[in-house]
């Protein structure tokens, strides 16, 4: 657990990181928002899913160890429920999505589309501040975030709406680039030809990308 020392107090750094993914892809999404002139607060239900995770990630350990936190119920100020915490956080937020999605009636391009800019935006952030506390691993992180900036811009820079085509293309220069920035970490374990697990996911995901963002062009997409 990552933990910041201001005078007596010992903060966790791990709920400050994920405090500030979520204020910068509010950001990020907020800013996209307005340039689009979407109906829709896509801003304010992103950051709502985002406070839901936080509060199912925490509260999810009352789930896997109940006795501990009936014991000691400060427990959940000082953990979280891990893994699982975080899958069941996931799963939850999902659901609260496809909630908004079908009672909204919005579209899914447009739904794809604010949540790559909101991840995108938060992990340009997380990533910068990870790498104040893993400095072994800064030159990674800093490229991650570098990359993460680059394609939010060519969201917020971009005329008039992206179409599926536009958004397949951001996932695949965003699968190049980790691919890529996978060679700075000088901890990686090869597994075939050089190329780490990650790596080699990347390259099968980039792989699928390409045939969809092919067949999208086909029916201009």
């Amino acid at each position: 657990m990552y933990t910041i020392q201001v005078g007596s107090f010992v903060l966790n750094g791990q709920i400050l990181l994920f405090f500030a993914f979520g204020m910068a892809g509010w950001a990020a999404l907020r800013s996209y928002e307005r340039k689009m002139k979407w109906k829709y607060e896509l801003g304010a239900i992103s950051f709502q899913a985002f406070l839901i995770w936080l509060l199912v990630w925490k509260g999810s350990l009352l789930l896997w160890e109940p006795a501990s936190v009936i014991q000691q119920p400060l427990s959940l100020v000082y953990f979280d429920g891990g893994v699982k915490g975080r899958w069941a956080a996931s799963l939850s937020v999902i659901g609260y999505l496809f909630y908004h999605l079908i009672k909204r009636k919005m579209s899914f391009l447009m739904v794809a589309e604010a949540a790559t800019i909101y991840l995108l935006g938060g992990l340009t952030v997380y990533d910068l501040g990870l790498s104040w506390f893993v400095p072994e691993q800064k030159l990674t992180l800093l490229a991650t975030s570098a990359l993460s900036i680059l394609i939010v811009l060519s969201f917020l820079l971009a005329e008039g709406q992206i179409l599926w085509t536009g958004l397949v293309e951001r996932g695949l220069w965003l699968c190049i680039g980790l691919v890529a920035i996978g060679f700075l970490n000088s901890n990686r374990v090869s597994v075939f030809l050089s190329f780490d697990f990650l790596q080699i996911a990347g390259i099968a995901a980039a792989g699928g990308l390409y045939l969809i963002l092919s067949l999208l062009k086909r029916r201009d997409l």
